[in-house]
C-alpha cells in the first residue's frame, strides 16, 4: 500500500496528504468489502502475546516500538536513504539539481512509511484482540498533531524521530489527562486543535516564510 501510494502521489502528481488521505478511504472500503463489515476476533494465543506477554513488567509490544523506533532513527541517522529524506524535504529544487533522483526517494518515503504502518495496524489489533474497518481511523488526527508537536516540520526538512517520539508522548499524556478530568469529547477535539496552532506558531518562522501552501 505505502508503494501504490508513493506512485499515485509522484505518477499522478497529486499532493501527498491528499494522497494518502484518498487511499485510506479505498483501503478502508476494501476492508468492508473482505470482511462484509464485521468485526474479526483474534484468539490466537501466539499474535495476542504481543500485549499478553511481558518483560520486566512491560508488554512486548512496548518492546517492539522500542525496536522499531530505533531502527528508523538509524534509517534517518547513518543511511544514504535518510539524508535523502531531509535532503528534498529541505529543498526540492536543490536537491534535484544535486543530481538527487527526488521521485524515487519520495516513493521509498512512502514505502517505509507502509511498513511501519502495518507493524502498528497489528499491535492495535493485538492490543483490542480485534479487527475491523474503523480500526485506527482516529489515529489520524492524532498522529499529525503529535508530530507538529514534536516539532516535525508538515513542509519537510525539519525534526526527526525522536521529535515525532515526544510529541506522541506529549499529545497522549494531554489526552489522558483531559479523559481523567471528565472533558467533553468536543471539548477535548478542540484543545489538540489549538495544540497543533501554537504548535506551528512556535516552530515557524513567519518571517521566512513569505507564502505557506
Amino acid at each position: 500500500m505505502g508503494l501504490v501510494n508513493g506512485l499515485v502521489h509522484v505518477r499522478l502528481r497529486i499532493p501527498s496528504f491528499m494522497a494518502s488521505l484518498a487511499m485510506g478511504f479505498i483501503a478502508t472500503g476494501a476492508v468492508v468489502l473482505i470482511t462484509g463489515g464485521d468485526i474479526v476476533k483474534i484468539n490466537d494465543d501466539t499474535f495476542r502475546m504481543l500485549l499478553t506477554w511481558r518483560i520486566a513488567g512491560f508488554p512486548l509490544m512496548i518492546y517492539v516500538v522500542v525496536a522499531l523506533s530505533v531502527l528508523a532513527w538509524f534509517i534517518q541517522a547513518y543511511t544514504r536513504l535518510g539524508r535523502n529524506f531531509y535532503a528534498v524535504g529541505g529543498g526540492e529544487e536543490l536537491a534535484h539539481a544535486s543530481g538527487l533522483n527526488v521521485r524515487r526517494v519520495r516513493i521509498l518515503g512512502f514505502v517505509v512509511a507502509g511498513v511501519f504502518y502495518s507493524v502498528a495496524g497489528i499491535l492495535q489489533v493485538a492490543k483490542l484482540g480485534q479487527a475491523e474497518s474503523v480500526t485506527g481511523a482516529n489515529f489520524m488526527f492524532l498522529s499529525i498533531t503529535s508530530v507538529v508537536v514534536g516539532g516535525v516540520a508538515l513542509w519537510g526538512g525539519i525534526g526527526g524521530v525522536w521529535n515525532a517520539v515526544i510529541g506522541v508522548i506529549i499529545v497522549n499524556v494531554i489526552s489522558n489527562g483531559m479523559i481523567v478530568i471528565g472533558l467533553p469529547d468536543y471539548l477535548q477535539d478542540g484543545m489538540l486543535g489549538i495544540l497543533v496552532i501554537v504548535a506551528v506558531i512556535l516552530s515557524t518562522d513567519r518571517r521566512a516564510v513569505s507564502f505557506v501552501k
